[in-house]
């Protein structure tokens, strides 16, 4: 169930029958955030960027959030207030759908804009229109605001621009890198690919990534516009080791890693992964699926083998039952149902294929 507050629902109607809608809509889910969110809303309330609403949606919180909300009198801030804590999914989507803008925002209740984000993200896009969504680099907070300086996050986040399919590989290969409160996305590339997954809780925004790479290309500002708070004994940082978390986020990439490739034709597959293919020269249908179960194998600075395994093995399994695609798997690649076996038992498709020498071209 939604309540507004600050404005009623019909007072909200009234006043956006009153005014323009905003270039951009921003989007803050808090959760008991009342420690830091003050800070977040003045970030965002002192760009030097001024068309937009702030959309704060605040799920089922039981502390003092709402008195920090209401100290801000701003009138492009409104609030969305769930109930019942239903995760940052549900939340975002909320906000999404009252969304005005052309352009959609995020930020923590946590995080800190620099007073220019949002300026040089809108100027990019708006000369760049066929871009999907822009994000930027980021410094690091600790959990009372001070400077990190030796944070493995903040060179996670310190991406080079890629082309389009190069991203697909490099997410795909690599996993997470890009820093969700720095995005700015446009609502039609959202409306096209889908909003955020309710299925996932640790990796909705990676998972959304990899839809709109897939059809648009995207941009990182190489300036660090976001201070992204990191603290080993913050509960939303990216650094926890909970075990819950641990075992969630194992299931999650298991779960999008594994569908990653399913709506990617083989033309597309061989444009963005060639440069993975055992055989460089793989360009049939049979060669291809082959490449396909092959490529879960390989082993990555991420380790995202042990995600996609399981998924190799399913795959490997249509190879074993299909005579045509097995004759080409044992001829061409030098493989057989022996190699499917040791996969299995976990060796890498390295070790399978052996030396360097032995690989096809």
């Amino acid at each position: 169930m939604v309540k507004q507050n600050l404005y009623s629902q019909k007072d909200m109607n009234e006043m956006r029958m009153k005014t323009k809608n905003p270039m951009v809509s921003i989007i803050l889910p808090t959760h008991n955030g009342a420690k830091t969110i003050g800070d977040s809303i003045q970030s965002v309330i002192h760009q030097d960027f001024e068309d937009f609403e702030l959309i704060i949606v605040v799920d089922g919180s039981t502390d003092n959030t709402m008195d920090i909300i209401e100290q801000n009198k701003d009138n492009r801030v409104y609030v969305i207030s769930l109930h019942r804590n239903s995760q940052i999914c549900f939340a975002l989507n909320k906000g999404i759908e009252q969304a005005r803008g052309k352009y959609i925002a995020r930020i923590d209740d946590d995080d800190i804009w620099e007073a220019n984000k949002l300026s040089k993200q809108i100027s990019f896009l708006e000369n760049n229109p066929e871009y999907g969504a822009c994000f930027s680099w980021v410094s690091i907070i600790d959990s009372k605001g001070n400077q990190v300086n030796d944070s493995p996050v903040k060179e996670m986040f310190r991406q080079p621009n890629r082309m389009r399919r190069d991203w697909v590989r490099h997410l795909f290969n690599e996993l997470s890198c890009l820093c969700h409160p720095t995005v700015v996305i446009t609502k039609e590339a959202l409306e096209e690919v889908g909003y955020y997954n309710l299925a996932l809780m640790q990796l909705q925004d990676f998972e959304l990534w990899l839809r709109v790479v897939k059809r648009y290309p995207i941009y990182i500002i190489q300036e660090e516009l976001v201070k992204y708070r990191w603290d080993p004994q913050h509960k939303k940082s990216i650094s926890t080791r909970d075990k819950l978390v641990d075992f969630r986020s194992a299931v999650e990439y298991t779960y999008v890693l594994s569908h990653c490739l399913d709506d990617i034709g083989n033309d597309e597959f061989v444009k963005i992964f060639s440069l993975d293919f055992v055989m460089k020269t793989a360009s049939t249908p049979e060669e291809l699926a082959i490449e396909r179960a092959l490529l879960m194998f390989l082993e990555t600075n991420s380790n995202r083998v042990d995600y996609t395994r399981n998924k190799g093995i399913a795959l490997l399994a249509d190879v074993l039952n299909n005579e045509r695609v097995l004759d080409v798997f044992t001829h061409k690649y030098g493989l057989t149902q022996m190699s499917v076996y040791e996969l299995s038992a976990g060796k890498s498709i390295e070790e399978v294929l052996g030396s360097d020498e032995n690989r096809k071209s």
